[in-house]
């Protein structure tokens, strides 16, 4: 601790021995006062004089070294330090140029730091010293202002009021003291005032600066005055600036455009076209900008149907038009004024806008032509005598000025005249409208001319003069004097029936002497005609429509018609041969399916297959046979004759081929022949020709062990397994009832008669059977007819004593810790021990083992049983105390041992346990279960008939086998093992190990035991022990006292011992 108190100590005297040895430094600086504006080189102060501390320099060459370093680099080279220790300064000294430097511009004063190192003497001591130069402001800079912008303020702004303008202020390079201070404005027209407002700078400062802002004393009127002019003039106290401020007033939409005049009138002729210029539109607007940006919109005409011809558009000097959208046209009487809706606007916001109205008249023009128009027209026919009325004419000027103006004449052809109907329209009318009859001056022949040229013109006589010629053909009408004749009546043609469509059968034709359209001829056949054919109207051929189809019809007949236009027609007969080609493909007509008997003989005929082909000759001859598969097994069993029979080749067996798919093959002789394939179906009916053979269990096996156990005290009904026979033929035949035979077990099984279940049918209170290995006879039949077929079948079963008792659980575990559990284990094992020797004595002093049978010979016949000799109740609960006290003193543990504990500890009760397999008699009826179990919910163990079927259920999957723990005996207390282990399909009471399955003694708990099996156990159980440290589990030691008594008891054949204990040890037994 003295060497740890040192080190401190020193780390803390450190710092001021190297102090020391570097010269100390001051702690207060030395000060400077200096004015604004030093000149360069000018002496500001004596290093000397302010500190007096300082050594003295040399006289004549003044101090060895001398630095003055600025803390802040940026204020390097303003000052200097001579060898006398004089402070000079290297440049001209400004405050307000060097406080943004210094960073003090917001100051009153800027103090700049220093370091001073003075060395007097080379190799003596350094002093430093910290220097602070105190530098004064003066106010010496005029405020200036920065370019001033123009500011605007709406015209609507409210007067008296502030504006809300600032007003860019003044710079002054001076301190706070001595900036500007106040501010005031010099307006000529007492518009404007000034209002001055203290701000806080924006870098932080908490210092305030005065900011002017503009104020309005009068109402602005932009459209007046659009622009003021003031003088802004700021003051330091000292020193006064102006400057000249241009205030705009800003525009608002106050004014709408106004349209000069508001009525404007327009007149132009109907032959304008679309684009004409109708109109230029104004509308000022006193407001300046967008507020005076005028634009034209069409707001509404009159009437409606006309406004799609308007429209209104800037030219590209900006004058915006009237224009005509679409041309008018006088004719029209809705087109010959109107009336337009122009809408100014101009673009403020928001916009203001006005109306004018536009009305326009449309001058009406010739600009039409007289309109010929053929009312009606008539058949002219030759050899007519004249004035035959061939047309009527209309002729019609839409323009008004052509009304009783217009005439009309034949310009060609003085073989007709035109006369006018009525004296036209009456003058004012608003269009001109005549008709006119176009006659014939004289008679026609056909033969001489078919037809006559006839032009008519009409012209209006208005200004521009108008013309309109129109030339009419009109057609001299023959008459019908000649009908059509065919060239012969009846047509014959055969064509092959595949035919294909569109392709000609036959070409009729007939003859007309007439000339031109009477002379024309059309054919057209019947509806039996048409359902296949069809015939070109003009030329006569008939061609194919659709499929031709020989087996539906050999032949067809039909009639074509030749008819002209006037009427007159004759007829002729045609007849279609079709001649057969082979399109078709046997088809199959036979039965679906066959059936035959099994086991057959050769040479039954199922039935006859046959095939039709609609095709004739050798096209519709059919031969047919059975497809050569080698896979097809009915092949082997069936064959086909040519005349169509299927019969039996071979027998067939049911049980083997339940059916048959025979594959068929048809082929026609046709020159291409066709062919066709087709299955039929061939089942086989069943014979009752199996007997039932025994499957499962299969004959000879052995039940009863391994996995089904079958214990004799089962109760009746209980079901053992079911006995499956397998009878190959269907239905009744295959159908199997049980019985059973003459055996061993034929009083003690019951058999189902159509389910073949069997099960227990002794009682095991009354008459239970004996253990041991019973023959089982199965008679089976099945129900077949008109005869039943039988069989039978033998297997053994193997009937099992009760399972009885054993220990089933350890108390405690080989790795446990735990010293409280540990001295629990150890006293409930010795009141257990001490509860089993008590039980003992007490059976050996009530006089010992008595055969059932009375004395020591036994009885008549050898007695089943051997009985111990009984306890007394009181004993019997004395040793169920003493367990349940060993269970007490598990549960007190703590931890995963007192788990352990609890759930592999069993206590043991009457019936099968330890004790009462030897106190009590019916053995095979005893069997084990736990007294004391772990709760489900709880580490505490609980008496069995408080616990729930769930959690009794729960424990049985999840508590493993209690592993093997051999406790030392004392003196003649019994010592009990167990053995821990796990097997999946059997519930804990059944289990037993793999490798003891056959072993002659009982091993596991779940199996029954005689006490007349234990000296042979013995030996086995003790060489086991040798081998694997573990006795098998349910091994007990029996005291020799009791042994030896049991031993001496009596005997008999059928009698049970208890093996004789050597006299050194106790021997090994086994128990249920």
């Amino acid at each position: 601790m003295e060497t740890g108190a040192t080190l401190v100590l020193l780390l803390l005297l450190l710092p001021a021995l190297v102090r020391q040895s570097a010269g100390q430094v001051s702690a207060e600086p030395i000060q400077l006062a200096l004015p604004d504006n030093v000149d360069f080189n000018a002496k500001v102060g004596d290093l000397l004089r302010l500190d007096p501390s300082l050594p003295a320099p040399d006289p004549r060459l003044g101090f060895h070294t001398t630095s003055l370093k600025a803390d802040n680099p940026r204020l390097d080279g303003y000052f200097t330090l001579d060898s006398r220790g004089a402070v000079y300064a290297r440049r001209n000294v400004d405050r307000d140029e060097l406080c943004s430097a210094a960073d003090c511009c917001e100051s009153m004063e800027c103090r700049l730091d220093f370091s001073v190192l003075i060395l007097s003497t080379p190799g003596g001591r350094e002093a430093r010293r910290n220097l602070r130069i105190i530098l004064a402001d003066e106010n010496d800079m005029r405020p200036t202002f920065p370019s001033l912008v123009p500011v605007e303020l709406r015209e609507d702004a409210p007067a008296p009021g502030p504006t809300g303008l600032r007003l860019t202020p003044a710079d002054d390079g001076d301190g706070p003291a001595n900036r500007v201070s106040n501010y005031s404005l010099l307006d000529p027209s007492g518009t404007f005032g000034l209002e001055v407002v203290l701000e806080r700078l924006t870098n932080g400062s908490q210092s305030r600066v005065p900011v002017p802002y503009l104020t309005l004393l009068k109402a602005l009127d932009r459209e007046l005055l659009p622009q003021y002019q003031v003088t802004l003039v700021a003051t330091d106290g000292v020193h006064s600036t102006s400057a000249v401020v241009t205030i705009r007033v800003g525009d608002v939409n106050d004014n709408a455009p106004v349209f000069e005049p508001n009525l404007m009138e327009s007149s132009f002729p109907e032959t304008e076209l679309a684009g004409y210029e109708i109109r230029a539109l104004t509308a000022p607007d006193k407001d300046f900008g967008e507020n005076a940006n005028v634009t034209f919109a069409i707001g509404s005409v009159n009437p409606p149907s006309l406004a799609e011809h308007f429209r209104v558009g800037s030219e590209s000097g900006g004058l915006w038009v009237l224009f005509l959208a679409r041309q008018l046209d006088f004719e029209a009487p809705e087109q010959r004024s109107a009336e337009v809706l122009v809408i100014a606007s101009d673009q403020g916001s928001p916009p203001r806008s006005s109306t004018g109205t536009v009305r326009i008249s449309v001058v009406d023009a010739n600009d039409n032509k007289p309109v010929i128009t053929e009312l009606y027209s008539y058949n002219l026919e030759e050899h007519q005598p004249p004035r035959v009325l061939v047309k009527t004419l209309q002729v019609t000027d839409a323009d008004q000025i052509s009304v009783g103006r217009v005439n009309c004449r034949i310009e060609s052809n003085n073989m007709f005249r035109l006369e006018p109907n009525g004296s036209g329209a009456k003058p004012g009318a608003q269009s001109e409208r005549l008709t006119f009859s176009l006659f014939s001056a004289t008679s026609f022949d056909y033969e001489m001319t078919q037809e006559e040229l006839v032009t008519v013109g009409c012209i209006d006589n208005a200004s521009p003069e108008k013309v309109t010629r129109v030339e009419y053909r009109v057609p001299i009408r023959e008459t019908n004097d000649f009908g059509p004749v065919f060239d012969q009546r009846n047509y014959h043609v055969s064509v092959p029936e595949d035919l294909a469509n569109g392709l000609t059968v036959q070409v009729v034709k007939a003859v007309d002497q007439d000339r031109d359209r009477f002379g024309e001829v059309h054919y057209e056949l019947d509806e039996a005609g048409s359902a296949n054919f069809s015939v070109d109207a003009r030329s006569g051929r008939i061609e194919v429509r659709g499929r031709l189809d020989r087996e539906t019809a050999e032949s067809l007949r039909f009639t074509v018609t030749a008819r002209d236009y006037g009427g007159k027609s004759d007829t002729a007969t045609v007849v279609v041969v079709l001649t057969d080609v082979n399109d078709c493909s046997p088809l199959y007509t036979g039965p679906p399916a066959f059936q035959v008997v099994e086991n057959s003989p050769p040479g039954t005929e199922l039935g006859r297959v046959s095939f039709h082909d609609p095709d004739s000759g050798a096209n519709g001859s059919v031969t047919f046979a059975m497809l050569s598969d080698t896979h097809n097994v009915a092949n082997e069993f069936l064959r086909l004759f040519s005349n169509g029979s299927l019969v039996v080749a071979k027998p067939i067996d049911r049980e083997a081929y339940a059916k048959f798919y025979v594959e068929i093959e048809a082929r026609d002789q046709g020159r291409v022949s066709r062919s066709s394939t087709a299955t039929v179906q061939v089942d086989v009916a069943d014979v009752n020709d199996c007997a039932p053979v025994l499957e499962q269990p299969s004959p000879g096996s052995a039940v009863g062990s391994e996995r089904t156990i079958v214990y004799t005290n089962l109760p009746p009904g209980s079901p053992i397994l079911t006995v499956r026979g397998a009878d190959r033929d269907l239905g009744d035949n295959g159908t199997v009832e049980y019985r059973l035979g003459a055996s061993n077990a034929s009083g003690l099984l019951s058999i189902g008669l159509d389910t073949g279940r069997l099960a227990t049918a002794w009682d095991p209170e009354t008459a239970p059977p004996a253990a041991g290995t019973y023959t089982v006879l199965v008679l089976m039949r099945d129900r077949g007819r008109p005869r039943q077929l039988s069989g039978r079948g033998e297997f053994q079963i193997r009937l099992t004593p009760p399972p009885g008792g054993g220990p089933l659980g350890r108390l405690g575990s080989a790795g446990f810790n735990g010293l409280v559990a540990l001295v629990a284990i150890v006293v409930g094992t010795a009141v257990l021990a001490t509860a089993l020797l008590v039980a003992i004595c007490r059976v050996r002093a009530s006089g010992g083992v008595v055969g059932r049978g009375g004395g020591s010979g036994g009885g008549a016949g050898g007695a089943r049983r051997r009985q111990l000799a009984a306890p007394t109740d009181e004993d019997e609960e004395a040793g169920l105390k003493a367990a349940a006290a060993a269970a007490a003193a598990a549960s007190t543990a703590s931890g995963p041992e007192a788990s352990a504990a609890s759930s592999t500890y069993y206590a043991w009760q009457h019936p099968g346990s330890p004790l009462g397999s030897m106190l009590r008699d019916g053995a095979e009826k005893q069997m084990y279960r736990p007294l004391f179990v772990p709760d489900c919910n709880s580490s505490l163990l609980l008496p069995m008939d408080q616990m729930g079927t769930a959690c009794i259920r729960q424990l049985g999957c999840t508590s493993p086998r209690p592993g093997l723990q051999v406790y030392p005996s004392q003196s003649d207390v019994p010592m009990v093992a167990s053995r821990q282990y796990h097997q999946q399909h059997q519930p804990k009471h059944e289990r037993r190990r793999s490798d003891e399955e056959d072993a002659p003694s009982i091993h596991d708990s779940g199996r029954g035991g005689s006490v007349e099996d234990f000296k042979t156990a013995q030996q086995q159980q003790q060489q086991h022990h040798h081998q694997s440290h573990h006795p098998p589990m349910g091994t007990f030691t029996v005291p020799a006292s009791v042994a030896s008594r049991s031993a001496g008891s009596g005997s008999g054949s059928s009698g049970r011992r208890l093996a004789r204990q050597p006299d050194t040890a106790a021997s090994a037994g086994t128990m249920i």
